[in-house]
């Protein structure tokens, strides 16, 4: 069997719709790039709803796994010691792939260029477009993590640190770029994302950890992390408690989508 070129990671529980929309979006691909990706779904939820999901997924799930986590990185590192695609992406539920032929572009992108360590691309969420950012410094990632991909063999015994249970991400993608040689930027939505999860509700813990983290992974200083750190506060407080006059300005001032 040939090696998948992408495995899609999707971390559920508790949210059987969520995983459907983010299956219905998988299953729209076109099926010449369908069968150039596994997908693998961890389900850390005992709800029989879920379960019976994933059961009717099966022609579409490579590997599904029902058993209890510790969080959502925990989770995730269930599903890298699985993967056998080329590059990982994690999608989760209630995210969805943009369009029909994101697949196909993805595939096309990175078969054309199969050095890359690195791919960032475009998402969007319910205010707008967020593009990449290509003038990355070393402690933040130029992407969300739905727009992501990261080369498994230079994972290779990375993970997420799991002492981080919002910002995680941030951590892994901060350390992944620092030994990226070769990035490719696709300024196009590939994943639209839901929002509204734990980093948003509990955005204090997660301004937190952040600020924790770019203490820790250098490459800046005290006094900018902490001017960053006010700037990411002020922003996350307003989306949290301020969500119509949010999503104003970022239709109003935010980018546009190519």
């Amino acid at each position: 069997m040939n090696q998948p070129l992408i495995t899609i990671i999707t971390v559920v529980k508790d949210s059987p719709r969520d995983l459907l929309a983010t299956a219905q979006s998988i299953m729209d691909q076109d099926p010449a790039a369908l069968r150039r990706l596994e997908w693998i779904v961890i389900n850390g939820s005992d709800r029989v709803e879920t379960k019976q999901v994933m059961e009717g997924l099966g022609d579409y799930i490579t590997i599904g796994v029902n058993e209890a986590d510790t969080g959502i990185f925990n989770a995730m590192n269930k599903a890298i010691d699985l993967a056998q695609g080329k590059y990982l992406w994690s999608v989760n539920a209630g995210d969805v792939l943009k369009t029909p032929q994101t697949a196909s572009v993805l595939v096309q992108e990175l078969e054309g260029h199969p050095e890359t360590d690195l791919l960032y691309a475009g998402c969007t969420n319910k205010h707008g477009y967020r593009p990449p950012i290509r003038a990355a410094k070393t402690y933040r990632i130029p992407a969300s993590h739905q727009a992501t991909l990261y080369n498994r063999a230079l994972v290779g015994d990375q993970r997420y640190q799991e002492q981080y249970k919002i910002a995680a991400d941030l951590q892994f993608g901060v350390e992944f770029g620092r030994k990226s040689k070769n990035i490719l930027y696709l300024d196009q939505p590939i994943a639209h994302f839901q929002g509204g999860g734990v980093s948003d509700i509990k955005y204090m813990q997660s301004t937190r950890e952040c600020f924790q983290i770019r203490q820790r992974e250098g490459g800046i200083s005290l006094l900018e992390n902490i001017g960053v750190t006010a700037f990411e506060l002020a922003f996350r407080m307003t989306r949290r408690h301020f969500p119509k006059a949010y999503g104003q300005a970022y239709k109003a001032f935010g980018p546009r989508a190519p």
